[in-house]
């Protein structure tokens, strides 16, 4: 039986912010959503280009722009780690033990939108909270009219949301490493251990796990951070590497009083599998659709993995549905707030078996000479990834949840070639690798050198 706990601290990373000592003249293509041009390519910057100002104009550095900060507490996050577990030894040289392993950060920096509508105000535009987006995307008189040169808020309307801003003369920035931050691990991990006999040794580790963050905001209307689980979360994980002794050659059951040639030949040979088997980790979810209901299939397959039905924008129309089948998602209005978590659980990407296959033969020359020569198959019968995420694709309003050019796979699903394309790349010829060396006994001076270090 044994436990254990410690805690240690993260390293500050925060480069701070150089606001008014560096000076970008942004470029402003329009100020009424495409309609009309408000700088031509002759001439980008009508207003003149921007100079740093230094120190010089205190709190009224970057007007009409978005001056990004860092937290000011210089809190260091920290790390709980704790362990408990019991382990057992049996007959045949096999021992298990199990533990509880986890640990708690605390502290951790994270970013949040700093000049966002407030929540009050965003509903005015809310069509599910009786908004009208209408409303504010109007464009209203605006009182920084040539008081802001080379901004987007120079002109002489702007639209309403801009002036129902905290801070009116500044456009959308974020406070950078506010010390809020959590992470939550917790797991289950099960070694066994073969020592070895009868030429095999065996080693296998399971993992049972759960890993959940509260490190980004849904919205910058948001309190705290939204709890979700780890873009790399694996619920199990199994590993299983078994080595191995061929009864062939001198002292072996098998050619065990063979000559000189003959057991070097047949004595010495080694095979080594390392397994892996684990679950995928959860897809990424679209920051731009409400979740009805649950997206999962009882019976999945390559071409449609979960139900990729929606709402269309506009609460009417409905894509993407199958016979029998409810939308599992809507696309968010305009100015409405997310309430979808990052990454869903029961959902994962798809992740194969993983096979790594060395033959090794161990020949020795003469006493303390043994020449070692080994060929690998690192991925043998290795399954690899097929999904990555659905990211962007309910955005694009024709197919949430299939997988496309960005996301891993083709997107085309008028073409009979994507499911089967996806399958034949499943597995590869694997490629060999070989490797040989000598291991020599130290020299004699090394000897007694160490020998002399021992007695002394």
């Amino acid at each position: 039986m044994r436990g254990g706990w410690g805690i240690s601290y993260i390293n500050s990373v925060s480069t701070g912010s150089s606001n008014g000592f560096t000076q970008s003249t942004p470029y402003v293509a329009t100020v009424d959503a495409g309609r009309t041009v408000a700088s031509l390519i002759s001439n980008p910057f009508p207003s003149g280009i921007q100079t740093p100002s230094g120190a010089s104009l205190g709190l009224a550095t970057l007007l009409g722009q978005g001056p990004t900060f860092s937290d000011d507490s210089g809190t260091l996050g920290y790390v709980h780690s704790f362990s408990f577990g019991i382990q057992r030894q049996f007959r045949g040289q096999l021992s298990i033990d199990a533990a509880h392993v986890g640990s708690r950060t605390l502290a951790s920096p994270t970013n949040r939108g700093f000049n966002e509508l407030p929540a009050d105000r965003q509903a005015l535009g809310d069509v599910t909270r009786g908004g009208n987006p209408n409303y504010l995307n109007e464009r209203v008189p605006n009182p920084f009219e040539n008081l802001l040169p080379a901004s987007s808020i120079n002109s002489s309307t702007v639209p309403r949301q801009q002036l129902l801003r905290p801070y009116t003369a500044f456009t959308s920035f974020n406070r950078q490493d506010i010390p809020n931050g959590k992470v939550w691990y917790n797991s289950l991990q099960i070694g066994l251990n073969k020592r070895y006999s009868h030429g095999l040794t065996i080693t296998a580790a399971y993992t049972l796990s759960k890993n959940i963050q509260g490190l980004n905001y849904l919205n910058a209307q948001d309190a705290l951070p939204s709890r979700s689980l780890v873009p790399w979360d694996r619920t199990h994980r199994l590993v299983l590497a078994p080595i191995y002794e061929l009864p062939f050659g001198p002292g072996k059951y098998f050619l065990g009083n063979s000559g000189r040639v003959v057991g070097r030949i047949a004595g010495g040979w080694q095979v080594t599998m390392n397994t892996t088997l684990q679950g995928g980790n959860p897809m990424t979810a679209p920051g731009n659709v409400f979740l009805l209901r649950n997206p999962k299939l009882a019976n999945p397959t390559w071409d449609r993995m979960f139900n990729t039905g929606f709402i269309d924008a506009d609460g009417v129309t409905v894509r993407n549905l199958q016979p029998g089948e409810q939308p599992a998602f809507q696309i968010q209005p305009p100015f409405s707030l997310r309430t979808a978590s990052q990454y869903y659980g029961n959902l994962r990407n798809q992740w194969g078996r993983e096979y790594n296959l060395t033959f090794a033969k161990n020949t020795t020359v003469r006493e303390g000479w043994t020449i070692r020569s080994s060929g690998a198959i690192p991925r043998w019968i290795r399954r690899r990834r097929i999904s990555e995420r659905f990211c962007a694709t309910t955005a694009n309003r024709t197919s949430p949840g299939k997988f496309n050019s960005g996301c891993g796979s083709a997107s085309d699903e008028t073409s009979p070639w994507t499911s089967i394309a996806a399958v034949l790349s499943l597995c590869r010829a694997p490629p060999w690798q070989g490797q040989c060396g000598l291991r020599l006994p130290p020299c004699r001076g090394t000897r007694e050198s160490a020998a002399s270090a021992r007695s002394t």
